[in-house]
């Protein structure tokens, strides 16, 4: 068995250690810590506790700002991405639509099998292109 205060001492380590892994995700949120200000506030003694230098900790959640940061504007961008090629394609549909309507000889419902979409998005269309005309 060991002395307290070195079981005390590991016990604080590894805590310490597990709430900068960057493999556990959401710990803080996991023990209701949130943000870097929070973090730092739970953070501080334990690392005075184990004899680390204040830097490190500052450094480590620096660090972990950062990436949360740019893992918001990955996210952003894959959002915005998906969204762009989403309004692609319906702006594609619509055009192939128009040019049906206005070729003739195809019904709303043949339209909108040939295209997938709801007839009721045909006659929207056909709507705007008889008012055009």
């Amino acid at each position: 068995m060991c002395a307290p205060s070195l079981c005390g001492r590991f016990h604080s380590e590894k805590l310490l250690v597990a709430c900068l892994d960057p493999e556990i995700d959401d710990i803080g949120v996991a023990h209701g810590v949130h943000g870097a200000q929070e973090i730092k506030r739970v953070l501080d003694p334990i690392a005075r506790e184990v004899g680390m230098a204040q830097s490190i900790v500052d450094t480590w959640i620096q660090e972990g700002v950062q990436q949360g940061i740019q893992q918001g504007v990955q996210q952003g961008i894959q959002q915005g991405l998906q969204q762009g090629i989403q309004q692609g394609i319906q702006q594609d549909q619509e055009q192939v639509i128009q040019r049906l309507l206005r070729r003739g000889g195809f019904s709303h419902e043949e339209i909108a099998s040939l295209v997938n979409v709801e007839v009721a998005r045909v006659r929207e269309i056909a709507e705007n292109v008889d008012k055009g005309s």
